[in-house]
């Protein structure tokens, strides 16, 4: 005897609407053997969670299923198509279950939810040349959305950014949307749309970054499905325990960090007690053993949720410890309590900043720490739990002090050889032995591998100026020049500009720069004269004695 959970032949649990009928079932399943056949639909083009290929779907979802499927046992029938069929399709019963879901009210009415197993957040996705990069900026601009997408819900119509809209069957859709300028922007999971900027390769559209809101995806059977959704449940369950989502995590999202979930461990615990109390008063017309076997089975499950749980908390390379101010627990992860056991040998520094403290041990050795505090508050405004943060910012610390010892000795530095290079400190320009130097390291590619620069020599003699048209003219050529370049005098005193990485028309428009300010001024009669010279093009000698004549 098998039970088809399949398109043609289906044997619905929601038919029956009385707990006793469900539970009575349930143990009937879990009794007979066979195969079960489950239709699961997903969308068709959402990397890296589903992609249609050929006859088959490839994607993180699709592994998932398949390793789900031996857990639970039973055997996948993947129906790939657009997002709005997938939902569809699970309403009219056409579907037993469908993946990557987000939870929200208006689904909850009509779908069952099995808790969540990959978490990612939605953020903006945009041109580079759009300016958006929050919210805020697209006021007024066109947004490229899925269709029956959760972010209309959770997001878009509250934020009130439906007033132009565009919707797509597909993401992909959607970003070639905002690449061709049909569209704007476009608001997409995370992990989905940086997949698709790499396949499609659309270097116009950026992801900015910001988390906008987190979700949680799930599977979702139809309404009423209560024996399904326990079986994918205590699947989930096995597949985080013995390590298979996390392995499948690596794979398809490489370099992500595994997300925390969203509810908290003392939120779940409410919930779940609440299901199971309502549920025990429901079935009390049964029996008193069924009622008793139906809450312990789901407190198991709780705690089992409860310590995966803890356990990624564990890994979370930040101390953290939390105080229920309702049960006046303390509990702590195992970074804060490795931390506080090695600060046993340490003593606390005084400091200015309650938020970072400095400790000094026995051997001298220095440890900083930054402490954060936050209050989780329920919905009547009470505090049941303060949390607590500890980071160790060690090494951001001595990296700060190592870099601003470097950058005093460095501008010390810089300091010292202008000085000694300056042949005339009232106007800042360069000595000529100090320009054949750079001139010599340039043309050596000792510092830097050779690389183009030009070198422009004008006819006027600056020392043959007076002291105040000196300095005029002196300030037009800093005005004239670039940061990077180097004005000065040959050894005769005419004026001399080398610039570094240049070319003939660079060295040409800094040229008729200085000429203008000139003219300007009326620092000399006529026109000035000048020439340039370029490296590749010009020897080495010639270059050098330009400075020296």
């Amino acid at each position: 005897m098998a039970l088809k959970f399949c398109k043609n032949s289906t044997y619905r649990l929601n038919s029956f609407r009385t707990p006793a009928f469900c539970l009575v079932l349930l143990l009937l399943c879990s009794a007979v053997s066979g195969e079960t056949v489950l239709a699961v639909g997903c969308d068709k083009d959402y990397p890296p969670f589903s992609v249609a290929v050929g006859n088959g779907v490839t994607g993180f979802d699709a592994d998932f299923i398949h390793h789900l499927a031996r857990a639970a046992d039973f055997t996948p029938e993947f129906v790939p198509c657009s997002w709005a069929s997938v939902l569809q399709s699970l309403e009219n019963g056409d579907l037993d279950l469908v993946t990557a879901i987000i939870h929200t009210d208006q689904r909850s009415e009509k779908y069952d939810f099995t808790i969540p197993y990959i978490t990612d957040y939605y953020t903006l996705f945009s041109r580079e040349d759009s300016g958006i990069t929050v919210p805020e900026d697209t006021d007024g601009k066109i947004l490229a959305i899925l269709r029956d997408d959760a972010a209309l819900e959770r997001f878009i119509i509250p934020a009130g950014l439906d007033k132009q809209l565009i919707l797509t069957e597909t993401y992909t859709e959607a970003m070639q949307l905002v690449q061709q300028g049909s569209a704007d922007y476009t608001l997409a999971p995370y992990s989905l749309g940086k997949k698709i900027i790499g396949e499609l390769a659309v270097p116009a559209v950026r992801a900015t970054g910001r988390n906008l809101f987190p979700i949680s995806y799930r599977l979702a059977v139809k309404k009423g499905d209560k024996a399904l959704l326990f079986r994918l449940n205590d699947a989930i369950v096995v597949l985080s325990r013995n390590g298979v989502l996390s392995e499948l995590r690596k794979k398809w999202f490489p370099g992500t960090p595994e997300n925390l979930p969203a509810n908290h461990p003392a939120r779940r615990l409410f919930a779940r007690i609440f299901v199971n109390i309502f549920g025990a008063m429901v079935l009390v017309g049964v029996s008193y053993l069924s009622s008793r076997l139906v809450l312990l089975r789901q407190m198991r499950k709780i705690r089992d949720e409860r310590d995966s749980l803890y356990a990624v908390i564990d890994t979370v390379p930040v101390g953290l410890r939390w105080h229920n101010l309702v049960t006046g627990v303390f509990s702590e992860n195992r970074f804060w309590r490795e931390a506080c056991a090695r600060m046993r040998n340490y003593r606390a520094d005084e400091t200015n900043n309650p938020e970072v403290q400095h400790f000094i041990g026995s051997d001298g050795g220095e440890n900083w720490v930054r402490f954060r505090r936050t209050s989780v508050l329920s919905e009547k405004g009470t505090v049941p739990l303060n949390v607590f943060m500890m980071e160790d910012i060690t090494d951001i610390r001595l990296l700060e002090d190592t870099l601003g010892k470097l950058a005093g000795e460095r501008t010390q530095e810089t300091a010292r050889l202008l000085v000694e290079s300056m042949a005339d400190p009232d106007t800042g320009l360069f000595s000529s032995d100090f320009l054949a130097k750079r001139l010599r390291v340039f043309l050596s590619g000792v510092e830097t591998p050779q690389i183009p620069f030009t070198m422009v020599c004008f006819s006027v003699y600056l020392g043959d100026f007076g002291a105040d048209t000196k300095f005029t003219a002196a300030t037009v050529v800093r005005e004239a020049v670039r940061r990077i370049d180097y004005p000065g005098y040959s050894r005769s005193g005419r004026l001399v500009i080398l610039l570094p990485e240049s070319d003939y028309t660079i060295g040409e428009n800094c040229a008729a720069r200085i000429c203008t300010g000139f003219e300007t001024a009326r620092l000399i009669p006529g026109e000035l004269e000048y020439r340039i010279l370029t490296f590749p093009g010009t020897e080495s000698e010639t270059l050098l004695q330009s400075i020296d004549s």
